[in-house]
């Protein structure tokens, strides 16, 4: 009840408004599974709704849209996942390789429900699909890491708004594009200390 939440306003602003009931339901889960001391295999997700329940925007009689009673909000989408498969060969110790699947299925833009982000990513899915590649190599405290963060070159938005009205436009907020990150660490141990 009387949630706190962004209203855009006619001149592309934005406004919190608490104006009602919202409802949030969902589930999150999580398995991982390691065959051997090589292979790991992990995957997580989320299954939501976010709706508004009674939920009045305006109580102009001049103003198009006076509710969006029963609609679902914007930038909420009813899959999140995350799952990655981790190699760690016996042979080379300290070495590992993990590729990771990240994915949120399609959301709507706008408050009363008409225009949907559902752009086709990674294996023609709808919302945001891409992969990250990770590997490193450690030994006596230091690692080298390189990472490939959207291996593919998906072309997505971390975000897209948009207002209620017709004649209103979508604002994206780009994600990065294939990214290479490279480093080296060391971790401090201290060898010496003792349990109390």
């Amino acid at each position: 009840s009387n949630e706190l939440v962004s209203v855009r306003q006619p001149d592309n602003s934005t406004d919190h408004q608490s104006a009602g009931r919202t409802i949030h339901r969902g589930i999150e889960y999580g398995i991982s599974y390691q065959p051997n001391s090589e292979w790991l295999l992990r995957f997580g997700g989320t299954n939501a709704i976010h709706r508004f329940e009674d939920f009045q925007l305006s109580k102009r009689s001049t103003d198009v849209i006076q509710n969006v009673d029963g609609k679902e909000m914007p930038q909420s989408p009813h899959w999140i996942a995350n799952s990655e498969v981790t190699y760690k060969p016996e042979y080379l110790k300290g070495f590992r390789i993990a590729l990771e699947w990240q994915r949120i299925s399609a959301w709507y833009q706008d408050q009363v429900n008409n225009v949907r982000y559902a752009d086709e990513g990674l294996f023609g899915l709808q919302g945001v699909s891409y992969l990250n590649l990770r590997t490193g190599y450690e030994r006596k405290g230091f690692e080298v890491f390189i990472n490939l963060m959207n291996a593919t070159d998906e072309l997505y938005a971390n975000a897209a708004t948009r207002g209620n009205l017709k004649m209103d436009r979508t604002t994206y907020t780009p994600a990065a594009p294939r990214t290479f990150i490279f480093g080296i660490q060391y971790t401090f141990t201290n060898k010496n200390s003792s349990a109390q």
